[in-house]
């Protein structure tokens, strides 16, 4: 080979080098970018993973019902609360429509979830006739939630037992009746016998052990009249 030659090759190989080592910077460095997303793809599925557990938890242990429908009413989120409304299981509702699954009621008519998105104001209270046939009275609550990067909207629907509350209050009311009834008799014993006490003891007590008694008698009768008060209440109620 001639000097021109050498160097040409030489030249060459010097350019090979050159031009693989830079493709393999590359190439190394386009792997690395990739790892890299691979990465941050992997941390952002198990971070919403993670809310989606959280969410899945709150509605689940949720003392209201919630129910959440798709664009098309269907329903995709049915949690225990909302079994335990309608009496019925999320197997046998899922992906149906809410009103072929739930029967609705207002004002002793049938109610459609259209008529709960186009009332205004939305009903305080509405009837949802359960599984057993039985009627529960619930106070409505209808968000809608837009889907990022799209047009659809989901519909969640929050149901307030309000019978549960009715109960709870009848309860209530039944206990302070019962309570002021029984406190009736002991009340009457008391002030009977220190009413005795005030009539026969009078020459046999100091002027102290009177005021005494005379305390214990005006206090048995503010006890009457805070019972028979409670009685009254209870009864207007």
């Amino acid at each position: 080979f001639s000097g021109l030659e050498h160097v040409l090759i030489f030249a060459w190989i010097s350019f090979s080098y050159v031009f693989f080592t830079i493709l393999e910077y590359f190439f190394s460095m386009e792997v690395y970018n990739q790892r890299s997303e691979i990465e941050q793809l992997r941390k952002l599925s198990e971070n919403l993973e993670i809310e989606r557990d959280k969410l899945s938890f709150v509605i689940t242990t949720m003392t209201d019902a919630v129910i959440v429908l798709n664009p098309d009413k269907e329903i995709v989120v049915f949690n225990k609360a909302a079994e335990e409304i309608t009496g019925l299981e999320l197997s046998s509702v899922d992906g149906k429509d809410i009103d072929s699954a739930i029967r609705f009621r207002y004002h002793n008519s049938i109610y459609h979830f259209k008529d709960l998105l186009e009332s205004d104001p939305m009903p305080q209270v509405i009837t949802i006739v359960n599984k057993e046939k039985k009627e529960i009275e619930v106070e409505p609550l209808l968000k809608k939630v837009f889907l990022p990067d799209s047009v659809d909207v989901q519909y969640v629907l929050q149901l307030k037992n309000l019978s549960r509350e009715k109960e709870l209050e009848k309860m209530r009311l039944n206990f302070v009746t019962i309570a002021a009834h029984e406190l009736r008799t002991p009340i009457t014993y008391i002030k009977g016998y220190l009413s005795f006490l005030l009539e026969t003891a009078q020459n046999k007590l100091n002027n102290e052990e009177k005021g005494f008694l005379e305390r214990a008698f005006i206090g048995s009768n503010n006890l009457a009249y805070l019972t028979e008060n409670l009685l009254t209440v209870s009864n207007i109620e």
